[in-house]
């Protein structure tokens, strides 16, 4: 990624080649997509626009905050033509699994079940949906 600092024509290419070179040396996506790439976006002591406008380079819905790991897998998710919806989803999750210690959950959606949630994502989109909405739920706490 650093190789002669490339320059790159925006910030979607910068993602993309993140994306691509993580994949490459085999290290977890998330992890060097906000390392290199969302740690990257400087929007800080400039104006508010400046965020929407990297979040708009990077195509990322309106939602995304450009900082967290489950941004960073939304994003990783869409690059790899997981639907928006189920994107979202997925992002969603992740953030809750983190924000409130769903540990047993971890290989599941957690940062590193990454890659295998946009597997399945992929391919069984209606089952993923259905677990990931019940995990949302919380309906798994009271059984």
């Amino acid at each position: 990624m650093c190789q002669g600092h490339r320059r790159f024509t925006d910030a979607k290419a910068m993602l993309v080649a993140a994306i691509e070179l993580a994949k490459k040396q085999r290290e977890p996506v998330i992890e060097v997509v906000v390392e290199l790439v969302l740690k990257g976006v400087d929007v800080r002591g400039k104006e508010p626009g400046e965020l929407f406008k990297a979040a708009q380079a990077f195509n990322a819905p309106g939602h995304n905050l450009l900082r967290y790991g489950w941004d960073a897998w939304e994003l990783y998710a869409l690059h790899e033509g997981v639907s928006p919806d189920l994107a979202s989803l997925g992002r969603s999750v992740m953030r809750e699994w983190y924000s409130h210690s769903w540990g047993r959950f971890s290989e599941e959606v957690g940062f590193s079940a990454a890659e295998s949630m946009i597997r399945q994502a992929k391919d069984n989109p209606e089952k993923v949906e259905e677990r990931w909405e019940f995990l949302l739920s919380e309906e798994w706490m009271v059984e």
